[in-house]
């Protein structure tokens, strides 16, 4: 009996975030404001004034699926499916601070041949703060599910 306590405890629904993208950067750490703050401020202030990439960020208990709609040359939309991230390599996510609480830091695992490093940053903005402290509860579950802690 405490075995489906346990996994009804920790069920994870599916979900469906719109976002726009504003890049990734390499960190040296698995979580903490310490490592994504500075880079939250640095890519706000770069991409300020640009178009930014709309997502599609599907969350899963297994993994993020992120899709991107784009207008090809003949005008038609083509859907961009980007590399699944697995819920196991989700190790924090963290709402940034005012004025940005619209943004979202997440930290990822994923090897990086061209920088060389396998921890990243990746900072979305949700459309409102309310969404964007949705998205982080959400990515903070599966960083903390009992599976990915050992």
């Amino acid at each position: 009996m405490s075995g489906s306590k346990k996994s009804a405890s920790f069920s994870i629904k599916k979900a469906q975030y719109y976002v726009w993208y504003l890049g990734w950067k390499e960190c040296r750490g698995l979580g903490g404001r310490e490592f994504t703050e500075p880079i939250v401020k640095e890519l706000v202030h770069r991409r300020s004034g640009e178009e930014l990439p709309k997502l599609t960020i599907e969350v899963s208990k297994k993994e993020l699926k992120i899709v991107q709609l784009v207008e090809n040359r003949k005008g038609k939309i083509d859907k961009v499916k980007y590399p699944p991230v697995l819920s196991k390599d989700v190790t924090y996510a963290v709402q940034a601070l005012s004025p940005d609480e619209d943004v979202v830091a997440c930290i990822f695992l994923g090897y990086n041949p061209h920088t060389k490093c396998a921890v990243h940053v990746h900072v979305y903005r949700c459309d409102s703060v309310e969404t964007a402290r949705l998205l982080v509860n959400h990515l903070n579950q599966l960083a903390h599910l009992p599976e990915h802690m050992e």
